[in-house]
């Protein structure tokens, strides 16, 4: 109070001698009675701030959690649970009211919610493969399910974790991350024996989350408990097509995709269960990660992998440690990536960080508010010729290079309908498309990646058919890119075929592939697809035109063998082995040519050679090759009046 306010009061106190006595209580208990208001207001406006602070530890919170530091969790188990298929904006923790996610939702309630998380690709090989390496999809080299393998020059996650004494299993749930595609490195165990699933519904190329939560806890309850542990657990089901068990389906009829995630949950409920039951909560660290999501038919995808935008983008990350987090927090101010997995994971334990990883420890996200994470999608090129798309994602916009580039705010415009690129000056735009130029410049050439591949036999691009993919479709790439948007149409009507053609339906599909083909006539995927549908009719020199043309594309080791089949059956036996040699050629151990020798040696009634060949593609090949191989031992063996 000012020396003029003090005066005046003073003066008022001086007017008041002479009147009637002041009958408010004694100065003394006036003053006493103001220092217990103001200790009143005092102690609510603490604890309104106390009750401010935690939710704003439990909505948007701008501090780390200061438990969390380098070593913070030395000697700490890693538990690793990934979500195929998942997007983020389904689970009740990032909003979904319709969600019936409670045990994701309690992990992200008592742990750390990244609210921006960006997948580096909406493909389950590739995005693992970056989130096991901390590399991008350009520096591992695995762009594309089933085409490429994770080299063994590049040190994972799993490796290095071995190399530090700990005990390392994965339990995986879908043949896209089979051994054979270079994941398997660095794990005491790699459980991926996806072709036994319990219940049959689920197909032999997936295996449900109660089977793969089966196997991680008779390992996790097994394991020396003298070492630490790494376990990583992947979950498929909510892929396409999306067919939960009961209760679910009947609780989720109207949305099954939904109905999906809600068992996955209660299976992670099973798993974090087991953690407390062993004792391991104050030991333990949790990642739970979504490799890409789900498009829904949003921009006319009706599943995933041929665009980049947030539907498959936007994925959940979680840390969930009872030990090491006691404030929870959301960390909703900057992007993070998948990327960012293998670096944290080493920070939080006490290890060295590799040099040169593109993935950054979320430790120190904030250091970097307007970083740019890379996205990309092969997709439509590798299956269809159609052009590649890469992009970049910042925060509260996005960058994608396509043939008709697409830029958006996603502050004003999170469901990416309105494309802004190129409809006015803006700054951010072109510096994301400069830092995309460069990113490419550096990056090997798109035809240089497709001569990488890798070819599948037939029974692996089977199986991965029966997921949804189709691997290695060969581009034509003297017929030009045309931008996946424009393409979207014919994919679907594919798609719709694809189903008449597989449920048996061919007299029905023959005519609506046609009428694809004549639009896209150098589309290997097609192509093949029209000699499928031929074989199952029997026109088999109609299927062999076809198979020839896509040789012309590009050779290919599962065309080379339709082609010796046909052959075999026709009798044709040199023109077969032909075939096989060239098959052979481009995978030289491969089980499937040696089954097709041996056919082709029964046709001959060398039924003793038969046997040595099938024998030897289960020596040879073991995984691939020993059911069908074993089948026609069993079958010749009988024959000849022996046991099988």
């Amino acid at each position: 109070m000012g020396r003029k306010t003090i005066g005046m009061a003073h003066k008022t106190r001086q007017k008041t001698k002479g009147r009637t006595p002041d009958k408010r209580p004694p100065v003394a208990l006036r003053s006493r009675r103001r220092w217990i208001v103001a200790t009143v207001a005092i102690s609510i406006l603490l604890l309104v701030g106390a009750y401010a602070g935690w939710w704003r530890a439990r909505g948007s919170s701008r501090a780390f959690p200061g438990t969390l530091h380098a070593g913070s969790a030395s000697g700490f188990h890693v538990l690793l649970i990934t979500l195929d298929t998942t997007r983020a904006d389904h689970l009740g923790c990032y909003g979904h009211a319709a969600a019936k996610t409670p045990v994701l939702d309690r992990l992200a309630a008592e742990g750390v919610r990244f609210a921006d998380a960006v997948s580096p690709a909406p493909i389950t090989l590739t995005s693992h493969a970056t989130m096991l390496t901390g590399h991008d999809p350009p520096r591992h080299g695995v762009r594309h399910n089933g085409d490429f393998r994770l080299d063994q020059r590049f040190v994972s996650l799993a490796e290095v974790l071995q190399s530090k004494g700990y005990a390392t299993s994965a339990f995986i749930s879908a043949f896209v991350l089979d051994a054979r595609f270079g994941l398997k490195q660095g794990f005491d165990v790699y459980d991926d024996t996806v072709n036994v699933a319990e219940d049959p519904s689920f197909g032999y190329s997936e295996r449900p989350a109660n089977a793969v939560t089966d196997a991680a806890l008779r390992w996790l309850r097994g394991h020396d408990r003298s070492k630490p542990f790494f376990a990583w657990v992947h979950y498929y089901d909510p892929h396409h097509p999306c067919a939960p068990p009961q209760p679910y389906a009947s609780m989720f009829r109207a949305n099954l995709y939904d109905g999906e995630i809600a068992f996955m949950d209660a299976q992670i409920g099973r798993l974090i269960a087991a953690i407390d039951e062993l004792r391991l909560n104050d030991k333990t660290l949790v990642f739970v990660v979504g490799d890409h999501g789900e498009s829904l038919g949003e921009h006319l995808e009706a599943s995933h992998s041929r665009f980049l935008y947030e539907a498959t983008q936007h994925v959940p990350l979680i840390l969930w440690s009872p030990a090491l987090v006691s404030r929870p927090a959301v960390v909703d101010d900057v992007v993070v990536g998948v990327v960012d997995v293998m670096p944290t994971i080493l920070e939080l334990l006490g290890f060295p960080i590799p040099s040169g990883l593109d993935g950054l420890s979320l430790l120190h996200c904030r250091e970097s508010p307007g970083r740019m994470v890379y996205m990309e999608t092969l997709a439509a090129y590798m299956e269809s010729g159609w052009a590649p798309l890469y992009g970049l994602r910042r925060h509260q916009d996005k960058y994608i290079l396509a043939p008709r580039p697409e830029y958006y705010d996603l502050a004003t415009d999170p469901r990416e309908l309105q494309n802004l690129y190129g409809r006015t000056s803006r700054p951010a735009a072109a510096e994301l498309a400069e830092e995309m130029a460069r990113r490419i410049a550096e990056s090997p050439s798109i035809e240089a990646v497709a001569a990488s591949a890798v070819p599948l036999d037939l029974e692996a691009r089977r199986r991965l058919e029966s997921l949804g993919y189709v691997a290695g479709a060969s581009p034509d790439d003297d017929v030009g890119q045309p931008d996946p948007k424009d393409m979207m149409p014919l994919w679907n009507k594919y798609l719709v075929i694809k189903e008449l053609a597989d449920a048996g339906q061919v007299e029905q599909a023959l005519p609506k592939i046609k009428e694809l083909l004549a639009v896209a006539p150098n589309d290997a995927m097609i192509l093949r697809k029209l000699a499928q549908v031929y074989l199952r009719m029997g026109r088999e020199p109609e299927a062999e035109e076809i198979l020839r043309r896509c040789i012309a594309l590009r050779p290919n080791s599962n065309v080379f063998l339709l082609l010796a089949q046909i052959m075999t059956r026709d009798q044709r036996f040199s023109e077969a082995e032909e075939m096989l040699d060239k098959a052979a050629a481009l995978e030289p151990e491969h089980g499937g040519v040696l089954i097709a020798r041996g056919d082709l040696l029964v046709m001959k009634s060398r039924f003793t050679e038969a046997l040595g060949r099938y024998e030897e593609a289960i020596r040879v090949d073991p995984y691939r090759a020993k059911v069908l191989a074993t089948d026609r031992i069993t079958k010749i063996r009988a024959e000849q009046g022996r046991n099988p």
